[in-house]
């Protein structure tokens, strides 16, 4: 049986009394339904299977194949947007959390189009396909939030767009190929789209004379 919650409401509605094989449930993105019962799927396929991927995105590996980075950002003075780290393309198990509620938004953008909080536009938490990948942006109060199951197929720009000066740090990581910085350096290097970014600065001193100003 399929049960939808409408948006304002309390009790769950029947949409269906039998919805068709194949269609996603359960807790988990592989579990689906078979003959009327939300099966267990195994990234191998298999009905019942407790295969998993492991970090790397391998069905039933050992996490060898990939290693995890991590990084922490923080930043006292200035406002606008500034860029905290660039995750590579082929990132997986992609995690940035802030370190406390902040008057501030998490920021992510690609060299496509695909985006969130960017160019001073806000948007309401939830899912977003940027870089390839479905990227899940919490928002709680002034605590946020990004992840992102991966791989990517672009570099995901990740920024934070700040208000006022403050005490602001976020913590992130994700994992690449053991192979990536090798493979990197034997292709030959593609030019890439540059990212332009506006951000505030202090007042200066004007380098020549104005009437009326």
């Amino acid at each position: 049986e399929l049960y939808c919650l409408p948006l304002g409401k309390e009790s769950p509605l029947l949409v269906a009394d039998r919805v068709l094989d194949g269609t996603p449930c359960g807790p988990y993105e592989t579990d689906l339904c078979v003959h009327g019962k939300c099966q267990k799927i195994g990234c191998d396929g298999i009905i019942g299977s407790a295969a998993k991927e492991d970090r790397c995105g391998v069905c039933s590996g050992d996490g060898k194949t990939c290693h995890l980075v991590k990084g922490d950002f923080s930043h006292a003075r200035g406002t606008g947007y500034i860029e905290a780290a660039v995750i590579p393309a082929g990132a997986r198990r992609i995690r940035v959390v802030e370190d406390k509620p902040a008057h501030s938004f998490l920021a992510l953008k690609d060299s496509g189009k695909g985006s969130i909080n960017s160019d001073w536009k806000i948007e309401l938490p939830g899912e977003f396909q940027i870089a390839g990948t479905t990227v899940r942006y919490v928002r709680r109060g002034l605590w946020e939030k990004i992840s992102a199951k991966g791989p990517t197929k672009l570099p995901l720009h990740l920024m934070v767009l700040l208000f006022h000066d403050q005490d602001y740090g976020i913590h992130y990581e994700y994992t690449v190929p053991v192979n990536h910085t090798a493979e990197n350096q034997s292709e030959p290097e593609k030019p890439q789209d540059s990212l332009f970014i506006w951000t505030h600065s202090g007042w200066e001193g004007c380098s020549v004379q104005c009437g009326g100003g």
